[in-house]
């Protein structure tokens, strides 16, 4: 089954300012970022529950990319066949950070 995808506005937000970040080190390469996240998130869509399971008790869980050091943080609503995606943060952000942001 093919789940739905839906972004939050942090989401969205995360992914323009990592887009951004990456056209100011070397214009044009922001394609390639975001490339690399539409291919994370189609695969999170065909199969939402293959992905490390971040943290049980809020039910999320964490794609990362291929290419670029950043993670995708999503949880499942199984009942719509739907995914939220809730962040796209750096990997090199702390543990208290990215658990902060994701509360």
């Amino acid at each position: 089954m093919v789940y739905s995808i839906d972004y939050s506005f942090t989401a969205e937000t995360d992914a323009d300012k990592a887009g951004e970040y990456y056209d100011r080190r070397v214009p044009g390469l922001s394609l390639r970022f975001f490339d690399d996240l539409d291919d994370t998130i189609l695969s999170i869509k065909n199969h939402p529950f293959s992905f490390h399971i971040y943290n049980e008790s809020l039910g999320i869980r964490r794609a990362n990319l291929d290419i670029f050091p950043y993670a995708v943080y999503y949880s499942i609503d199984s009942g719509k066949f739907s995914v939220k995606i809730l962040a796209v943060i750096g990997q090199k952000r702390s543990k208290f950070y990215i658990r902060r942001r994701l509360k």
